[in-house]
């Protein structure tokens, strides 16, 4: 993996996973208090509204990490790119095998969503939510692929991650953090896909020591969910919840094939990091 660069950070131990929960807590209650301003002043955000996403999450987060960045006495350049070598150095060979992992993710995590809402079943106002999350136009892409890869990536595996590797061995940080991803989402079927990824842009960051691989995964994976959903032939408010729309056989094995191709280029593109590390 490609050398830290030395910096005077404090606290590098902080938050452990107890604390970080802690932190969620605090970052969900600022968002309650924020929502309740804007409804006083007015404005209206349903459950899964994009712009309560991108408007009320940017406040919170932003007084987060202002707080934990000043406890810690981290620039947002350390937060981002710990690593010694250039961001080009670092993102540019990942590129192409993250597309091709990320290719085959959407189609396997649709096939594991749609095998979780056969096991529970949506209720009508989970469904609302997922249909006006994805159906805000330029707002919901701006969201979900710009803002929310960002601010998530950061939270978790620039804050929560970096800390971890301090506390636990890397299996168990990875695997504590990509825990806390899939409960921050707060339902069953984000929670399992969430974590699932959220063990790659763990493992992404513990071998480049860069957000910028994760975040770059992170946002191409948000918008081919988007895409998929639009260029689905599925009417999400007919279709049944007790049937499963399974892709067919060619396009999973197509799809798996993507997944594990691109898993195996990116390792083998870390494999260079780790050789050319002092």
């Amino acid at each position: 993996m490609p050398p830290l660069r030395t910096g005077s950070e404090r606290h590098k131990d902080f938050p452990d996973v107890w604390q970080a929960l802690l932190i969620l807590a605090l970052l969900l209650g600022i968002e309650i208090l924020i929502g309740a301003g804007f409804r006083d002043a007015g404005a209206r955000f349903g459950r899964g509204d994009p712009k309560y996403i991108g408007i009320i999450t940017v406040f919170a987060c932003g007084i987060i990490f202002s707080l934990l960045l000043s406890y810690k006495n981290l620039s947002y350049s350390e937060l981002f790119h710990p690593s010694s070598k250039s961001v080009q150095d670092v993102l540019g060979p990942l590129v192409l095998p993250l597309l091709l992992t990320t290719a085959g993710s959407v189609i396997l995590a649709t096939e594991i969503n749609n095998a979780l809402v056969y096991i529970f079943p949506m209720s009508q106002s989970e469904l609302d939510m997922f249909i006006e999350m994805v159906s805000g136009g330029v707002v919901s892409a701006i969201t979900l692929c710009v803002i929310a890869p960002f601010i998530e990536e950061m939270l978790f595996r620039g804050l929560f991650l970096r800390s971890f590797l301090s506390n636990y061995s890397t299996v168990r940080a990875v695997t504590l953090t990509s825990v806390l991803f899939g409960l921050a989402h707060m339902n069953i079927y984000q929670f399992v896909i969430a974590s699932i990824l959220g063990l790659l842009s763990g493992w992404l960051y513990v071998v480049t020591r860069s957000l910028w691989p994760s975040i770059f995964e992170h946002a191409i994976y948000n918008s081919g969910v988007m895409l998929y959903y639009f260029q689905s032939d599925h009417d999400l408010q007919t279709s049944a919840a007790t049937s499963i729309p399974a892709h067919n056989p060619l396009v999973l094995l197509t799809a798996l094939a993507a997944f594990a191709l691109g898993l195996y280029w990116v390792y083998q593109v870390v494999g260079r990091y780790r050789e050319a590390a002092p």
